[in-house]
């Protein structure tokens, strides 16, 4: 539970309108502040813990997308 999703809107620049974001996994770590992004990536790989991340955050994004689209945001 102590990972999160950020997400980066992308702005399309021949419509100036944003109609997508970019899913951003980051570790706020309680005692050691934010990790590095590559720390976490090589840890999972080195754990074999990387397809259960994976699937954790495509599954996270996926119900943040339904959520924000409920809202009034249709973002891929």
């Amino acid at each position: 539970g102590g990972l999160d999703l950020h997400y980066q809107p992308k702005l399309r620049s021949r419509t100036n309108a944003i109609d997508s974001a970019e899913a951003l996994l980051r570790w706020p770590h309680p005692t050691r502040g934010a990790m590095p992004i590559d720390r976490v990536v090589r840890l999972a790989e080195g754990t074999g813990a990387i397809r259960d991340l994976t699937e954790w955050v495509v599954a996270r994004a996926v119900a943040d997308q339904a959520r924000l689209a409920r809202g009034g945001h249709d973002l891929t």
